[in-house]
């Protein structure tokens, strides 16, 4: 008898196991309940080898309608369209109506989404307008699908969506403002040239350059610019320390400030003859190693003390000093071993060069006939540059260098 009940128990056991992997893999489901906490990747492009486009679009695909129940919600001024307030739903992969109540969803609102834990959004192409920081700080905001008919990307919309390392900027969109992708994951980013960075202040009606679209954004290593760009707005990519290289279009004018602030990998630039201006701290704490700074370049705010690996530095004839904040930096020893002093020079700072000990080379036009030195009888400029060739130290001694070189 005890034979009999353990062989029913024992059968009874491996039915229950085999209904269970007999079981479809439902995929929809398995995203449903995956824990928040974690990444979908592993469902979604992991475990079917996808391609990030291809993990996008899947992603799109499992995304559930959720209802207007989720929603805190509405009328626009004219009474015609529908505005999102809130997300206070609980799902993840989220599809969001075109209508509610029959009445069209057109717009969604300042820091709706902001916080929320939304993984995957899909916008209906019934919505015209997304507003400010919206989609601000969701941090685990992987795949979003943006209406066909937005024009703008507005301000500070997925700053610290810290899992978006994904996105393609559509055709249609005309402008992207200051912090629109500030402190997330990109990798790369491919920036069509219908996009500007310019807009008109909605309170003020003043034009305005989107500032710091970028920054923080740590993993980001390639970046596509439009053709059409003339400003470098100001802290675009500042804090980008994976950015290795970057080309700027031939039409820019103007570089404003700390655009490559704190850029470590950033080792080499090429500036287009048509710059005419760069601003303060624009390479400050950068990977530089050689730079050619044009001689269109009218305006030279920025400095290279802080500029640690940079070791060849070409200025333009348009500076007429060379101050004391150029080079020399009381925490910082600079790795300068070849500078020029352009034709335009006529006032070398107190301390400009000094403690540059790995200067080497130092070109001095023979159009130079006489430099005025600030502090003429206690000027250090080159105080600490003894590697300088003997024929240079000679040459700057009769160009009236009061001080020493040891």
């Amino acid at each position: 008898m005890k034979r009999i009940v353990s062989f029913i128990f024992v059968f009874s056991t491996v039915l229950f196991l085999l209904s269970g992997f007999s079981k479809p893999f439902n995929e929809t489901k398995e995203i449903e309940c995956f824990d928040s906490s974690d990444n979908i990747d592993f469902i979604i492009g992991d475990e079917f080898n996808l391609t990030k486009e291809e993990e996008q679009q899947r992603a799109f695909a499992l995304a559930d309608l959720v209802p207007e129940t989720d929603f805190d919600f509405e009328l626009t001024d004219d009474y015609e369209g529908v505005v999102i307030k809130k997300y206070k739903g609980s799902s993840r992969q989220i599809v969001i109506p075109s209508e509610i109540q029959g009445v069209p969803v057109v717009e969604i609102g300042y820091g709706s989404f902001s916080l929320t834990g939304v993984i995957t959004v899909v916008i209906p192409d019934s919505i015209q307008k997304i507003g400010s920081y919206s989609f601000s700080f969701c941090k685990r905001l992987q795949y979003i699908k943006l209406p066909s008919g937005l024009r703008s990307i507005p301000e500070g919309c997925f700053k610290g969506c810290e899992s978006l390392n994904y996105f393609i900027i559509p055709e249609t969109i005309t402008c992207i403002e200051s912090s629109a992708f500030a402190n997330t994951a990109l990798e790369s980013i491919y920036i069509p040239d219908s996009v500007s960075f310019s807009y008109i202040d909605s309170i003020w009606g003043d034009e305005c350059h989107s500032s710091f679209v970028f920054s923080l954004c740590k993993k980001l290593k390639e970046v596509r610019l439009p053709n059409n760009m003339d400003v470098l707005p100001k802290g675009m990519f500042s804090n980008c320390e994976s950015l290795e290289s970057i080309t700027l279009p031939e039409n820019i004018t103007t570089i404003e400030r700390d655009v490559f602030n704190k850029c470590k990998s950033l080792r080499t630039i090429e500036i287009p003859a048509s710059v005419v201006a760069i601003d303060v701290g624009v390479f400050d704490e950068s990977g530089l190693t050689k730079l050619y700074i044009p001689n269109s370049v009218m305006q030279l705010k920025c400095t290279f003390a802080t500029c640690s690996d940079l070791t060849e530095l070409h200025l333009p004839d348009s500076l007429t000093e060379i101050n004391s904040s150029l080079f020399h930096d009381f925490y910082k020893v600079s790795k300068i071993q070849k500078v020029n002093i352009p034709a335009s020079i006529k006032v070398i700072g107190e301390d400009a060069f000094r403690q540059m000990n790995e200067l080497v080379e130092l070109e001095i036009p023979d159009s130079i006939t006489k430099i005025e030195f600030s502090y003429p009888d206690t000027n250090n400029a080159f105080l600490g540059c003894s590697s300088l060739p003997l024929a240079t130290q000679k040459r700057l001694k009769q160009l009236g260098y009061p001080g020493k070189f040891n």
